[in-house]
């Protein structure tokens, strides 16, 4: 969305289907899975890794190397887990499109 910043660098971005994000993101050269959420004013470094059905809060700072499982939650400067979402938490925020 608006001034979100996609910088690769000299490595490679992925980012896979469904993935929201949010305003003034930066996303450097990482792997971001699929029915992900990326929070507004989030910082993903290099060599991330980001499974499918994951959420980085706002304002997260994830840092270089960091694997944030699927379901999971991550949150705050540096970025930690913060919480798993169940099946239903992850069915509530990932439906599909009708």
């Amino acid at each position: 969305q608006e001034n979100s910043l996609l910088r690769p660098g000299n490595g490679e971005l992925f980012i896979a289907e469904r993935v929201t994000v949010r305003h003034h993101v930066r996303i450097g050269a990482a792997t971001i899975g699929s029915r992900c959420l990326i929070g507004m004013g989030a910082v993903i470094e290099d060599d991330v890794i980001i499974e499918d059905d994951s959420f980085v809060a706002a304002m997260a700072h994830v840092t270089r190397g960091s694997i944030v499982r699927s379901g999971d939650l991550w949150a705050g400067g540096p970025a930690a887990r913060g919480a798993r979402g169940g099946p239903i938490t992850r069915g509530k925020l990932c439906r599909p499109s009708a």
